[in-house]
């Protein structure tokens, strides 16, 4: 018997149990038979309850409704973040799924064109939706968003960022694709919480003459830092590894060098002196005087103004007893170095410097001072950055902007943690993580928790995360994923990416059936016959609480969430267009 001939017979049965009742309890019956008329009834209301159930459950099960919801009238109090709608996925849900799986599921599938998927994975618990909070103290852990393109991860990721843009709290958007909706909504957002226009600071490289200026190299906690992070921009392994070293080595001297000087570094300064002998003699010869000061006069009338004389002065110098200079020393040992030599090993160094010096970057990058500053974003007032970076029209650039600014928050943060008792939150969002990703940014997630940051990573698959983590891409990948307490993870199109899930949220045990029917011969001396036995049985199977066909097979807007040890089947709300026109707003477009 089919589900549409057994909810017709449980209607059937209730229909005539209830009016049974009211017929014997309007005829001119002695009471003992009217007291069948209450249990008539109870019968027929127990029949048409469960007649009601298997309706619904059947209508969860074939309809897929878009809600759709602003973001001022998300629920939930102080403390939550809203999810979306949705329910605690469990061995029940997948019980039904494997229940339904003996059945023909073609009419299960989503009638909503739109969306697409399989509606089911949500109808198996539609009846126990409800709004999906998770504790604001979890997102410290930080959030791995993962899903295909154009399966709503980017609408998943603007209902976060609402909510922490309308708590007032400080945000730093990284957008490497430059998606103007994205930024649109951001911007409508910061009006909509009550700041200003001014709250909003926007980095464009498109628009270098709107944009506002950033040096991502005016922080660090240790003059290392320096080299550390332009050269985590340059490949690190196999025969590259000498070239690199080199360039460290190179980019620390000058950066030593313009410390001792008490000068802002930048990246325009770098380029210039680390890629040039001549600028690096210029650099050298001004560090040592300055170190020798007002002693010149007291080991010769060596002239300044030649960099091979002021390394003899400075020889002369030291051996009459002056102090060692680290800054002067590290300067006079690449300007010694065979200039042949010198231009092989920094020609990486070049193409990378060169591509962020290069015409209206050089403004924007080496700004002194520069407009964006974390101390002033994050301490002093809150404001909601945002990095726009158009990927398409230059990738490369785009990347190593991107990096090299999260390593500037790595900086930040690992000196705000270290030196300061200030904990308030600080949101990081980066949308298409992949193409900005380093092996370096596990450090900014393992150190942002305990200074106050949520970081909220959108990537498209497990393979692209790899691809860009260099040496050793597989463990580097997976210490990523590791270090985000809540994971999200939409519809992908590999399944690798949503094995990642599944082996974290584990497995559960359900019940298999199985029926066998068995024909046995018999033969006695007068004929041959045959016995017939049928056998129906149940028994324990270990599965997975979630397969990955099934994340596969996700409508858009839907996800798995593991969090707190649980695991979530959600529905992401549909925000409605923004309200404002940053473009337009700023006199860009008309």
């Amino acid at each position: 018997m089919n589900d549409k001939s057994v909810r017709s017979l449980y209607l059937f049965s209730a229909l005539i149990g209830i009016s049974g009742a009211f017929y014997i309890s309007l005829s001119p019956l002695p009471y003992i038979l009217k007291g069948m008329a209450v249990i008539f009834f109870f019968i027929g209301l127990f029949q048409f309850l469960k007649w009601h159930f298997l309706v619904s459950f059947s209508k969860g099960l074939t309809q897929l409704n878009i809600f759709q919801l602003s973001p001022s009238k998300f629920p939930g109090e102080a403390g939550e973040i809203y999810l979306g709608k949705g329910f605690n996925w469990d061995n029940r849900h997948v019980q039904e799924m494997y229940n339904l799986s003996k059945k023909d599921t073609k009419r299960f599938l989503a009638r909503n064109e739109e969306l697409g998927g399989k509606s089911v994975i949500h109808g198996v618990g539609a009846r126990e939706e409800r709004n999906i909070f998770i504790p604001e103290k979890e997102f410290v852990g930080h959030v791995a968003l993962v899903g295909a393109t154009r399966v709503g991860k980017t609408r998943a990721l603007e209902m976060l960022m609402a909510q922490a843009i309308r708590r007032k709290e400080p945000v730093v958007v990284i957008d490497p694709k430059g998606e103007k909706r994205l930024q649109d909504f951001c911007y409508s957002q910061t009006i909509a919480s009550g700041r200003e226009k001014e709250d909003f600071v926007w980095f464009s490289l498109p628009y270098p003459r709107y944009s506002a200026t950033y040096n991502p190299l005016s922080t660090y906690s240790a003059i290392t830092d320096i080299p550390d992070r332009i050269t985590a921009l340059l490949p690190q392994a196999g025969t590259s590894k000498d070239f690199t070293d080199f360039c460290h080595g190179v980019v620390l001297a000058v950066a030593q060098g313009l410390n001792f000087l008490d000068r802002v570094i930048t990246l325009s300064d770098i380029g210039r002196y680390a890629l040039s002998l001549e600028y690096l003699g210029q650099l050298m010869t001004e560090t040592i005087g300055k170190h020798l000061g007002e002693n010149i006069e007291n080991f010769g009338e060596v002239s300044m103004d030649n960099p091979e004389k002021s390394i003899k002065f400075y020889r002369n110098a030291v051996r009459g007893g002056m102090e060692i200079n680290e800054s002067c020393e590290g300067l006079i040992d690449y300007y010694q170095h065979p200039r042949e030599h010198f231009e092989k090993m920094a020609g990486g160094l070049r193409k990378l410097l060169s591509s962020l010096n290069a015409g209206e970057n050089r403004k924007l990058l080496s700004a002194v001072p520069a407009d964006i500053d974390w101390e002033n974003l994050f301490e002093k007032r809150s404001k909601v950055a945002y990095f726009s970076l158009a990927s398409l029209l230059g990738k490369e650039t785009a990347s190593a902007i991107a990096q090299i600014t999260l390593q500037d928050l790595v900086s930040y943060v690992g000196r705000r943690y270290t030196y300061t008792s200030t904990r308030s939150p600080v949101w990081i969002f980066i949308d298409e993580f992949q193409n900005v990703c380093y092996p370096g940014f596990i450090d900014l997630i393992s150190k942002a928790g305990g200074a106050g940051l949520r970081v909220v990573i959108a990537i498209q698959s497990i393979a692209d995360l790899e691809a860009n983590m260099g040496y050793n891409a597989k463990a580097a990948a997976q210490q990523i994923l590791d270090n985000t307490n809540i994971k999200i993870f939409m519809r992908a199109t590999d399944m690798d990416t949503p094995k990642k899930f599944t082996d974290k949220v584990g497995k559960t045990t359900i019940k298999e059936y199985s029926e066998m029917t068995s024909i046995t011969p018999e033969v006695d001396d007068s004929q041959e016959v045959f016995d017939t036995s049928f056998r129906k049985s149940k028994r324990d199977k270990e599965v997975f609480l979630v397969r990955p066909e099934w994340i596969n097979e996700l409508p858009k807007g839907h996800a798995f969430v593991y969090s707190q040890g649980g695991t979530y089947k959600v529905r992401f709300p549909l925000l409605p267009e923004p309200e404002r026109n940053f473009l337009k707003d700023k006199g860009i477009e008309e």
